[in-house]
C-alpha cells in the first residue's frame, strides 16, 4: 500500500506539471478508464510506463509500480515479471546500473519460475544493455547473443528490436562498421515490420551516428534529418534530444550552430533525466564546443582574456559533469574519454603534471577496455553462437530427412488411394453428369411445352376475340333492339357478319392447323411466300372494321422467307393495335407498307391516332412487360413471335401526331 501511495504522489507532484499531449499516450490512458479486464489494466499500465519514458521519467515510475502493485495483488506472475522491466528501463535511464540489475534480477527470477523464454529473453537483452553501460561489452555481448536466441524463438520481435540496436550501438563502440550497419538495418526492417515508427526512427539515428564515425556525411545526414523530423512531428521529446545529442558533432566545422543544437538537447535531458547516459554524453560534446569556442577566442584574444578564460573553464566543467555521470554508472568508456577531454584542458592552460595524470590513465583505461583479448572474446562468442545455429540447423535437416522418409511412404499409400477414390468418383460423376443432362433436356422440352401452350392460349384469345364480339354485338342488336334497324341497314349488318364469320373461321382454321403443326415443339417453319399474301389476309380480317381508311403498299411485290402463320399474326395484333389508338380520330387510317433497306425486307404500318410516349410501348422491349397501349397481351405476344423469328422492332410515336410501327426481317 505504501508504494501505491507513494506512485499517487508521484503522479500528482510530476505528470499534471506536464501539459503533453500526445496521442499515444491519450490512446492508452482512455484504453485504460474503459478497460474492466484487470490483466488488460496492467497491460495498459506497462505500456504507459514504458512511452513515458521519453516525456517524464517519473510517469514511467509510477505506471510502472502501479503495474507491479496490481500484478502482485492478483497474483499475476508473468505481468509482474514484465512490469518489473519496466522499473529496470527507468533505472536505466537514471543511470541508477545497480538498481536496474537488481529489479531484473527480480523478474528474470519469476519468468525463470513460470517458464517464460520471451520474458528470460527480454531479461538477458536488459542484462546486456546494463552491461554494455559499463563497457563490459564481453558480458553485453555474451547475453545478447543469448536474448537473440530466445526472442527468435518465441517470435518476440520488440525484444529483437532492443538488442539489435544495443550490437549496433557495441560494435560501433569496436569501431566495427560493417556489423553496426549490419544490426542497425536489422533493427529498422523489424521496426517497420511491425510499425513501430518511434523504434523506426531511433534506428535512423543509430545509422546516422554509424555514417558519422565512418566519415561518410552525407548519408549521416540524411538518416539524423529523417530522425530529427519524425521526432519534431510526433513531440518525441526525448528523440529530438537524443538525435541532437549525436547530430550535433557533425557540424564541428560550424561552432555556432553545434553549440545551440547541443543546448537545445540539454535544456530537454535536464527536464526529463539530467543524469541519463544521453546526458552525459551531450554535456562530454558541450565541453568539446567550449574548448573549440575557446581555441577560436585565441584568434582574437589572449589566454588570460576573461572570456578566454570563462570558455576554458566551462569546457572543464562539463567534462566532470559528464565524467561524474560516467563513474556513477561505472560506464568505462566515457570515463576514460573524460581522462582524454580533461586532459587536454590542462594542456591547454599548461599544467603539465595534471596533463601527463589524465592521459596515462586514459591509455589504461583504453588498453583494458579495447585489449585484442576482449575483441578475441567477443569474436569467440559470436563463433559460438554461429556454431551453435549451425548445428541446429544440422539436427533439424536430419529431422526433416526422416521425416521426408516417412512422407514419401505415407504420400505413395495416399496417391494410390487417391487414384482408387478418383475413379470412383468420376464413374460416379460420369454417370451423374449424363442423368443430369437428360434431366435438364426433359425440363427444357417440358419447359417449352408450357410456353407453347401459353402462347397458342394467348393468341386464341387476342384473334379470335375481336371477331366473335362483333358477331355478339350484331347478335344483340337484333335480339334486344331491332326497331333500330331498317331493312337496309340490317342487310349490311348481315353481310358483315357473314364475312367476319367467314373471316373468324378462316383465322380459326389457319390457327388449328398452325398449332396443330407447332404444339410439340413451337418453333418457327420458315419457308417463301409474297408478301401480298400477308397483306391480303389483313385486309379479309378487317374488313368489318368501319370508317378507317386501309392503305396497302407493294410496289416491288416482294416476298421473304420466314414462318408466314407467325408474321400473319404480328400484322393482325399491330392491325389490331392500331384501329384502338384511332378511336375518334377524325379521318383514320392505317397504312402498311413493304420496302427493301440495306438488303433487308422491311414491313411498316403507320396510323394517324393520338401516339403514345415510350414508356407504353415497353412490352415491345423488356421481356418483365406484358401490358401495352391499351392492348391486354397483345404487344407482349408481338415481342416473343417476334424474337421467334428473328424480327427486329422499332418504335416512332409522337403525341397528337400518330405511330410507325418497323419490322426488319
Amino acid at each position: 500500500m505504501k508504494l501505491y501511495y507513494l506512485c499517487f504522489l508521484l503522479l500528482t507532484t510530476f505528470v499534471n506539471s506536464q501539459n503533453i499531449k500526445i496521442d499515444k499516450i491519450e490512446h492508452l490512458k482512455k484504453q485504460l478508464s474503459k478497460s474492466k479486464d484487470i490483466s488488460l489494466k496492467i497491460e495498459n499500465h506497462i505500456d504507459l510506463s514504458l512511452t513515458y519514458r521519453f516525456y517524464n521519467l517519473d510517469s514511467t515510475y509510477y505506471y510502472g509500480a502501479k503495474a507491479i502493485f496490481l500484478a502482485r495483488k492478483n497474483h499475476l506472475k508473468k505481468l509482474e515479471a514484465k512490469a518489473l522491466t519496466s522499473l529496470v528501463i527507468y533505472n536505466i535511464e537514471k543511470n541508477n546500473p545497480r538498481q536496474a540489475q537488481k529489479i531484473n534480477d527480480l523478474s528474470l527470477h519469476l519468468n525463470k519460475s513460470i517458464n517464460n523464454p520471451s520474458g528470460i529473453g527480454f531479461n538477458y537483452s536488459l542484462t546486456g544493455r546494463i552491461y554494455q553501460l559499463q563497457s563490459d561489452f564481453v558480458n553485453a555481448s555474451k547475453n545478447y547473443f543469448e536474448a537473440e536466441k530466445l526472442a527468435v524463438a518465441t517470435n518476440d520481435l520488440e525484444t529483437q528490436i532492443w538488442i539489435y540496436k544495443n550490437l549496433s550501438f557495441l560494435f560501433l563502440d569496436q569501431q566495427n562498421f560493417a556489423k553496426a550497419l549490419k544490426f542497425g538495418f536489422k533493427a529498422r526492417a523489424i521496426s517497420n515490420k511491425i510499425k513501430d515508427y518511434d523504434e523506426v526512427a531511433f534506428c535512423n539515428g543509430i545509422l546516422g551516428e554509424i555514417y558519422r564515425l565512418k566519415k561518410e556525411f552525407t548519408l549521416s545526414e540524411k538518416f539524423f534529418k529523417i530522425s530529427h523530423t519524425y521526432f519534431k512531428n510526433n513531440n518525441n521529446y526525448y528523440g529530438i534530444a537524443w538525435v541532437l545529442t549525436n547530430w550535433s558533432i557533425l557540424y564541428d566545422s560550424n561552432l555556432d550552430k553545434c553549440f545551440e543544437m547541443e543546448m537545445e538537447a540539454q535544456k530537454i535531458w535536464n527536464s526529463i533525466s539530467p543524469n541519463n547516459f544521453m546526458s552525459l554524453a551531450n554535456q562530454f560534446n558541450i565541453g568539446y564546443t567550449y574548448l573549440y569556442l575557446h581555441e577560436r577566442s585565441l584568434k582574437t584574444h589572449s589566454k588570460t582574456d576573461p572570456e578566454a578564460i570563462a570558455l576554458i573553464n566551462n569546457a572543464e566543467k562539463y567534462f566532470k559533469t559528464s565524467q561524474t555521470i560516467a563513474k556513477t554508472n561505472n560506464n568505462k568508456t566515457w570515463i576514460m574519454n573524460c581522462y582524454s577531454a580533461i586532459s587536454l584542458v590542462y594542456y591547454v592552460r599548461n599544467e603539465i603534471e595534471a596533463y601527463s595524470e589524465y592521459t596515462m590513465k586514459y591509455y589504461a583505461l583504453r588498453d583494458s577496455i579495447y585489449s585484442q583479448k576482449n575483441k578475441n572474446k567477443i569474436a569467440e562468442l559470436e563463433v559460438a553462437k554461429t556454431i551453435d545455429v549451425k548445428n541446429k540447423e544440422i539436427q533439424l535437416n536430419h529431422l526433416k530427412i526422416a521425416t521426408k522418409e516417412k512422407q514419401k511412404w505415407y504420400l505413395i499409400g495416399g496417391i494410390l488411394s487417391l487414384f482408387i477414390i478418383g475413379g470412383l468418383l468420376f464413374y460416379q460423376s460420369r454417370n451423374r453428369k449424363k442423368n443430369n443432362e437428360k434431366l435438364q433436356l426433359l425440363n427444357a422440352e417440358l419447359d417449352e411445352a408450357n410456353k407453347a401452350k401459353t402462347r397458342f392460349f394467348s393468341i386464341l384469345n387476342h384473334d379470335l376475340r375481336g371477331p366473335v364480339a362483333n358477331l355478339i354485338f350484331f347478335l344483340q342488336l337484333q335480339k334486344e333492339s331491332p326497331e333500330l334497324l331498317d331493312e337496309e341497314s340490317t342487310k349490311r349488318m348481315q353481310d358483315k357478319t357473314i364475312t367476319g364469320a367467314e373471316n373468324l373461321l378462316n383465322s380459326m382454321e389457319d390457327i388449328l392447323q398452325w398449332s396443330k403443326s407447332q404444339m410439340e415443339n413451337f418453333k418457327p417453319q420458315p419457308q417463301q411466300f409474297l408478301i401480298a399474301t400477308l397483306f391480303d389476309d389483313v385486309q379479309k380480317h378487317f374488313s368489318s372494321t368501319e370508317n378507317i381508311q386501309f392503305v396497302f403498299e407493294n410496289p416491288l411485290h416482294l416476298s421473304i422467307i420466314t414462318d408466314e402463320n407467325y408474321l400473319k399474326t404480328i400484322l393482325r395484333n399491330l392491325t389490331g393495335n392500331a384501329i384502338k389508338a384511332l378511336a375518334n380520330i377524325e379521318n383514320p387510317s392505317i397504312i402498311w407498307k413493304a420496302f427493301q433497306e440495306n438488303g433487308n425486307t422491311v414491313l411498316s404500318i403507320t396510323d394517324n391516332g393520338k401516339g403514345a410516349s415510350e414508356e407504353e410501348f415497353k412490352a415491345l422491349y423488356d421481356v418483365k412487360e406484358v401490358v401495352g397501349i391499351k392492348t391486354g397481351l397483345g404487344l407482349h405476344l408481338i415481342r416473343d413471335l417476334a424474337k421467334a423469328i428473328d424480327c427486329e422492332i422499332t418504335v416512332a410515336s409522337k403525341i397528337d401526331s400518330g405511330t410507325t410501327i418497323t419490322l426488319k426481317l
